[in-house]
């Protein structure tokens, strides 16, 4: 198992303030360790929790009270989507908006977009979420609703995250929620492979899907990610599945 895959199992994101859903039912932080007597006082000072990411916290919480089945996407779904960014090597992206100006997304950008990209599901109706069986075609263009819901809820804490919130279920070769041929940004699949494989595997009972087994999961995620989609190479897309194969979620 590679150090990424370990860390994901046993340590919270990279923010460490990201809230679990443990720490939210607590309603509590989790509290430190006291320091040793020969350390030093700066090495143990936590460190200061920034603006964004106390803002990120504040709205998992309140999914977390409101809707925990959709709290339990969202964690789940940021955890393996930072993992894979961590694998890839990606501390921030660049993409191009509508008038070809350059934005970037930083690491907290790409955390708050991890985290939110399910977040809007809050604002989909129960009778949908909760229906046994496949969506009409009406119920189905609400449930795509949510990456726009999404993507509002995290424009005042990010505004560059919603980039990769909004085309989060597009694919290669314009099979997505929208058919984009070009314009994706990189993050965007990420959070797509991040999304359908906790969405495969973790459904039960829940948001109108049923689960799959960890093979298919891995599947569903990536298939649609070959030589031919340009998106990641060969290398890439099979570490990726090596991960998907043997994290802990």
């Amino acid at each position: 198992m590679s150090e990424n895959q370990e860390n994901l199992q046993t340590q919270k994101p990279e923010t460490a303030d990201v809230q679990t859903e443990e720490t939210v039912n607590q309603g509590t932080a989790d509290t430190q360790e006291p320091a040793q007597e020969n350390q030093n006082q700066e090495d143990v000072q936590e460190q200061p929790v920034s603006e964004k990411i106390k803002s990120l916290n504040t709205i998992l919480g309140f999914i977390a009270v409101n809707k925990p089945i959709i709290f339990d996407k969202c964690i789940k779904t940021g955890l393996v989507a930072m993992s894979i960014f961590d694998l890839l090597k990606m501390d921030f992206d660049l993409i191009k908006s509508g008038n070809n100006k350059e934005i970037r997304l930083e690491k907290e950008d790409l955390i708050i977009a991890s985290y939110m990209a399910n977040s809007g599901f809050i604002g989909i109706p129960e009778y949908i979420l909760y229906k046994q069986g496949e969506l009409t075609e009406g119920e189905y263009d609400t449930v795509k609703q949510h990456t726009k819901l999404s993507a509002n809820s995290a424009s005042a804490i990010s505004p560059a995250s919603t980039f990769a919130i909004l085309d989060h279920h597009e694919l290669p070769l314009a099979k997505g929620y929208n058919k984009k041929m070009t314009g994706v940004p990189r993050s965007a699949y990420v959070i797509g492979i991040a999304d359908r494989f906790v969405g495969s595997i973790h459904m039960m009972g829940s948001l109108y899907r049923p689960a799959n087994s960890r093979y298919d999961a891995v599947s569903n995620a990536i298939s649609m990610f070959d030589s031919t989609s340009q998106v990641f190479s060969v290398e890439e897309i099979n570490a990726i599945a090596d991960l998907l194969l043997s994290v802990n979620i």
